[in-house]
């Protein structure tokens, strides 16, 4: 959480926030941090997890993107997500 407090302390006006995360971050621990910014902030996260498939997941507030390797970035924020 102490991560998502600095984002508002250097960037109080930002209505946008990505994440990168790896496969051992906890959603549960990115929907905490998520609840420490204001409400007008949109979260996203990146998550990296070798060898998964593209997905998108949203859960409240949060849009969680999955891609198993950075070359598959790009695609899927074209919009090639299944």
């Amino acid at each position: 959480a102490r991560e998502f407090q600095r984002v508002v302390d250097r960037a109080p006006d930002a209505s946008l926030v990505v994440l990168v995360t790896g496969a051992r971050t906890e959603f549960a621990d990115l929907q905490r941090g998520r609840a420490t910014l204001p409400s007008n902030v949109n979260l996203l996260v990146i998550r990296v997890a070798t060898g998964a498939p593209v997905a998108l997941r949203t859960a409240g507030t949060v849009v969680e993107l999955t891609v198993g390797t950075l070359v598959d970035l790009p695609r899927a924020l074209r919009g090639g997500v299944r």
